[in-house]
């Protein structure tokens, strides 16, 4: 039975790499008695995968996995309880169902991820001036490092769905922005703020908070 799990990163672990979150929820399978089926062979592993991490330094309310479970029925409560029970503050399980062998792997239907970016000492007006000039311009080139070593430009443009601002009950002006998520094509939200400073005058500190909020799939 194959269940996929959407689960929180936030607190301390939002710097917890990510082979040590895998370590660290497989682990938490084990001491809540849930089953896990492993693969043949020599060398047998877990029948566990994980959507594309956040990078280190993100709080995420929405990271998801799937993960192939020996029992013959399912109980979204049951299976919620048994793994809170044993992980530690800032994980925790918030959704679970049970998926259909024909249905599409996670890693091909998580289409866009759904960021909110606090910034501190920033006015919104001038926040909304820079999404402007970045949604109204033909094309948004960043600097990436490709396999080789070597410094690219690259456009991404067509990475950005959905840019606004407002401010928040803190008086503080916050960037959403839904970036695409598919496979060999996710952009960052720390090379969008990248971007706005360097090309539509963002004037702000490096000390901003990005949360990921929610994962839209298909």
């Amino acid at each position: 039975m194959i269940i996929r799990a959407t689960y929180t990163k936030t607190g301390e672990l939002k710097y917890l790499s990510h082979l040590d979150m895998v370590r660290l929820i497989e682990r938490a399978f084990r001491r809540s008695g849930i089953e896990l089926n492993y693969t043949q062979g020599f060398h047998p592993t877990a029948k566990i995968s994980f959507s594309p991490p956040v990078a280190l330094g993100i709080e995420s309310y929405c990271e998801m996995m799937e993960a192939d479970v020996n029992c013959s029925e399912f109980s979204e409560v049951d299976f919620k309880e048994k793994l809170n029970a044993v992980l530690p503050a800032g994980c925790s399980i918030s959704a679970a169902a049970e998926i259909k062998e024909n249905e599409k792997k996670m890693s091909k239907c998580v289409l866009y991820s759904d960021y909110e970016i606090v910034l501190d000492c920033l006015d919104c007006d001038d926040l909304v001036i820079s999404i402007y000039k970045a949604t109204d311009s033909v094309s948004c080139f960043v600097k990436k490092t490709n396999k080789s070593g070597k410094e690219v430009l690259t456009d991404i443009k067509d990475k950005i769905i959905y840019l606004d601002a407002y401010e928040n009950f803190e008086g503080k002006a916050v960037l959403r922005c839904i970036l695409d998520n598919t496979q060999n094509s996710i952009l960052s939200p720390a090379v969008l703020m990248d971007y706005l400073k360097e090309s539509c005058y963002l004037n702000c500190p490096d000390n901003y908070k990005i949360i990921k909020k929610d994962v839209i799939i298909k």
